[in-house]
């Protein structure tokens, strides 16, 4: 009986062992998502909606002091309430979302046909020249690795004790929040003599609804970004834009 007993339970860690290891493999990580997408000549914009779209991928961009000049990078950071994806006929899928900036330099061309997600982003960062990327909090984050401004990298590092925004508040309202209502952030603008509008650079789609409140504790601020857009989905882009004249302040804006 103590012989049975014993090939029992050792069976039993077995399974459980075997369980775990095919749950393991199940869990498929952002880098290795398969990803098929064809772009020629487009715009990052175009570009970043289809991976945001149709695959959910969450994109945060710190833009270059060197591309301050343009608006290439631009890329919506928000959902509409309804997804509008139109069926191609060589079966992909394309957004229909309405009106697009008009862009016609720094286009992106990719070519990958079940590919994993790191080399989508390794051939989509190397066409934008002035960037590195890495995966934080299982959103994609781009950075410069030429004309960083160290502005920004003190703002993401900055320490935030609490950010709270209810259920069912609306995304546009969540940049408001950071600019106006999070003491580190207005302390931060002070110290730096530096401006931020909170409403200028509000999404298309403000007026979707949360389906949950968000908190979080004890985070720095480039943690709070990816979190945010982890729950809204999306992405965020941070830039700074330098003053006009020695009287202005620099700007720094948010998109979220």
């Amino acid at each position: 009986m103590k012989q049975l007993a014993l090939l029992v339970g050792c069976l039993f860690v077995v399974a459980t062992g075997l369980i775990g290891v095919c749950g393991q493999e199940r869990q498929v990580s952002l880098k290795d998502k398969r990803i098929s997408i064809q772009m020629d000549k487009k715009p990052l914009f175009d570009v970043f909606m289809r991976l945001i779209y149709e695959y959910d991928v969450a994109i945060g961009f710190e833009q270059s002091v060197l591309d301050s000049e343009h608006n290439d990078y631009h890329f919506e950071t928000n959902i509409p309430y309804d997804e509008p994806i139109t069926l191609m006929p060589n079966g992909s899928r394309r957004v229909t979302t309405g009106a697009r900036p008009i862009i016609d330099n720094h286009l992106i061309t990719v070519y990958f046909n079940d590919a994993r997600l790191e080399d989508v982003m390794n051939a989509i960062v190397r066409q934008m020249r002035n960037y590195d990327w890495v995966i934080e909090d299982d959103v994609v984050n781009i950075f410069p690795v030429r004309g960083r401004d160290p502005v920004l990298v003190k703002l993401l590092d900055l320490k935030i004790r609490e950010f709270v925004f209810p259920k069912d508040g609306k995304v546009g309202l969540i940049q408001p929040v950071i600019v106006i209502d999070m003491p580190e952030f207005k302390t931060f603008l002070e110290q730096h003599n530096l401006y931020a509008e909170a409403v200028k650079t509000a999404p298309w789609f403000n007026d979707r609804p949360l389906p949950a409140g968000m908190k979080f504790v004890n985070i720095s601020f480039r943690e709070l970004l990816n979190s945010i857009t982890k729950s809204k989905r999306g992405g965020w882009i941070l830039k700074s834009d330098q003053p006009k004249t020695a009287q202005d302040k620099k700007v720094i804006d948010i998109l979220i």
